[in-house]
């Protein structure tokens, strides 16, 4: 495979009779401890069940929002579980916000990479990463206090006391928005999607959301501390988070400081879309990405997305 700086890159083998269809990559999901509705155990068993009814993952990455907490447990279960040959490679990754530099000011997010084969976890840990990375979880978190603090004034009997909401915090002890959707659904008064309603309206009407400006970083100061940690900095679901505006100058942006990526596959990208996509990432030498961003909330969702509507000569491997 070709990269951006046009040397031939060591290609993933090809798997012995799988078809070009039934290959995977999945670099954006989301675990418990991060509000998802699976441990990091969890998804990667729900990898194996799909790799036994025909899904060859390639690449897989668990990247939750300011955490590296869950990814020694996603790792391990991933090389304990019978893949044999065809075991997918496991990126180290994370997920988090920044607020651009430049006149859009804008609040992108930002997936975050290293190739476990060439790193290993506690030299992330060790690089300072990690705590740079939890400072802006610590953040979140003191957020969703305020917020339940907020909700609890103006709907006095909806929550239970602050105490109690630490029952529904991540296994990190953080509470996140998905602390505050579980609580609703525990007092009976809605389900998961009318709470997901209602909190999204609440949150509409007191000008909140879920990183507000003050909690995100600045792209000029944060990015270029991540560079000589992970491999590739890659922007994440830009279909859905600019306008056509505000486009080109964010990308732009994003290269100068060092973004490297952009997740150009995903379950809300039109196949026009990925194509414009595509073409950007020619433009300005990026590496692709693909993700579900699935957080594992209902019965039916979506794992993986197939390599052959891809354009693997940019493809991240």
């Amino acid at each position: 495979m070709f990269g951006n700086n046009g040397k031939i890159r060591k290609k993933i083998p090809e798997r012995r009779g799988i078809k070009k269809h039934h290959r995977y990559i999945d670099l954006h999901l989301h675990s418990n401890r991060d509000g998802g509705g699976l441990s990091p155990q969890g998804i990667a068993q729900e990898v194996f069940r799909a790799y036994k009814h025909g899904k060859l993952f390639d690449i897989v990455s668990l990247t939750d929002h300011c955490t590296l907490a869950g990814q020694q447990e996603f790792y391990n279960t991933i090389q304990q579980l019978k893949f044999g040959k065809n075991r997918p490679v496991v990126f180290w990754g994370v997920e988090f916000p920044v607020i651009m530099d430049n006149p859009s000011g804008a609040r992108v997010h930002i997936l975050a990479y290293a190739d476990s084969r060439e790193v290993r976890l506690h030299t992330l840990k060790n690089s300072g990463a990690d705590g740079l990375i939890n400072k802006l979880g610590n953040r979140a978190h003191n957020q969703t206090l305020r917020r339940i603090k907020q909700i609890g004034h103006s709907f006095p009997n909806l929550l239970p006391n602050l105490e109690s909401m630490f029952a529904f915090a991540s296994p990190d002890g953080y509470l996140t928005r998905e602390s505050i959707l579980k609580a609703l659904v525990a007092s009976s008064k809605f389900d998961y999607q009318e709470a997901t309603n209602f909190l999204g309206c609440w949150d509409c009407q007191n000008g909140n959301k879920e990183y507000d400006l003050k909690n995100a970083p600045c792209a000029q100061l944060f990015l270029p501390r991540l560079h000589d940690v992970f491999k590739y900095l890659s922007w994440a679901h830009p279909n859905v988070s600019c306008t056509p505006e505000t486009f080109d100058p964010i990308v732009t942006r994003l290269s100068e400081l060092g973004v490297n990526a952009i997740e150009a596959y995903g379950p809300k990208t039109s196949k026009e879309e990925a194509e414009y996509l595509e073409a950007t990432a020619r433009k300005f030498g990026l590496y692709l990405t693909a993700g579900s961003d699935e957080h594992f909330h209902k019965a039916h969702y979506r794992l993986g997305l197939p390599r052959a509507q891809m354009d693997r000569r940019r493809l991240v491997d």
